[in-house]
């Protein structure tokens, strides 16, 4: 261990072990390929968890995403690239970045002047704003909270998270739910060892940067590394390229049930919606069943014709 890290180390023990401990998972989700360069690991997790994500998205119809800046950052080319195969020829919502302690934490004016240029994409409009991981959910609704006075006139603020870590004596409420299915069984069971979290892979690299996992120890932030290389741009490409297995479609069936069986649910229940009070609850499973119908529509698309047969 270098000297000068080491020094650190013992200066700051708690912090450094967080890092180590940090550099020691980061390890885990990089490959080198046969030309020297590095890769993600589990692209198809993370495929699927953002496959999974753009639908709950889709789902809110918001005009704009703010992505916070720096964890969340790679998510929105990801997501972009995802919506492009998805939703062919469906514009995606703008995408701005939002750094509250660059932009302001306390102040809704330097918030209102960083984006004054675009503040056409904010006033009468949906605006969604997403975390990488939500635990207490403070972040997220102080993003909210200062959007709303820096752009009085927004139609609506919604909350999503890519990781859901809620703790439960700090109840948020996420109008864009976490992905979930790429780690449940067809029992319906939710299995934490299956599937390796994005949400968690973005948390533990906040700089995104590092290719060679042997420097980042040292360095943690390399700007020398070309932007093809970074972890943002890696995440962009398994977005635009990657294709799933068929086991996650036929999984999704398996949870699920078929896209068939599905219409058909969907068509009684608008047959009987029932009473005033029976309406609601008979809309939201609708809604949720809707939503089921198109995630497999768009895994299908996903998954490649020569993997399906």
């Amino acid at each position: 261990m270098p000297e000068k890290f080491f020094g650190e180390l013992v200066n700051d023990p708690q912090s450094k072990f967080d890092g180590l401990i940090q550099m020691d998972k980061i390890a885990d989700r990089l490959v080198e390929k046969e030309n020297g360069e590095w890769d993600l690991e589990h692209r198809q997790d993370y495929l699927a968890q953002g496959l999974e994500f753009t639908v709950n998205i889709h789902k809110k119809k918001p005009d704009t995403i703010v992505f916070l800046d720096r964890s969340a950052r790679p998510l929105a080319g990801f997501i972009r690239q995802i919506w492009a195969r998805v939703y062919e020829g469906e514009d995606a919502p703008e995408m701005k970045f939002l750094n509250l302690h660059v932009h302001g934490t306390t102040s809704s004016e330097k918030i209102a002047d960083a984006f004054k240029a675009s503040k056409d994409d904010f006033i009468g409009k949906v605006v969604l704003v997403v975390d990488e991981c939500v635990t207490t959910g403070a972040t997220l609704k102080l993003a909210k909270d200062r959007l709303q006075h820096a752009f009085p006139g927004i139609n609506n603020v919604l909350l999503g998270g890519i990781e859901d870590w809620r703790l439960g004596q700090y109840p948020v409420q996420l109008d864009v739910e976490p992905p979930k299915l790429y780690k449940m069984q067809e029992n319906g069971s939710e299995n934490n060892s299956k599937g390796f979290s994005l949400g968690n892979f973005l948390w533990q690299n906040p700089n995104k940067e590092v290719v060679n996992v042997r420097e980042e120890a040292l360095v943690m932030h390399d700007d020398s590394i070309p932007a093809s290389q970074t972890y943002t741009a890696k995440l962009r490409e398994v977005g635009k390229n990657e294709t799933l297995n068929p086991d996650f479609l036929n999984n999704l069936y398996g949870i699920l049930g078929s896209k068939e069986a599905l219409k058909r649910a969907v068509t009684q229940l608008k047959g009987r919606l029932g009473r005033k009070e029976e309406r609601s609850a008979n809309m939201a499973r609708i809604a949720a069943l809707e939503k089921q119908i198109e995630l497999i529509d768009a895994a299908e698309k996903l998954t490649s014709k020569s993997e399906k047969n």
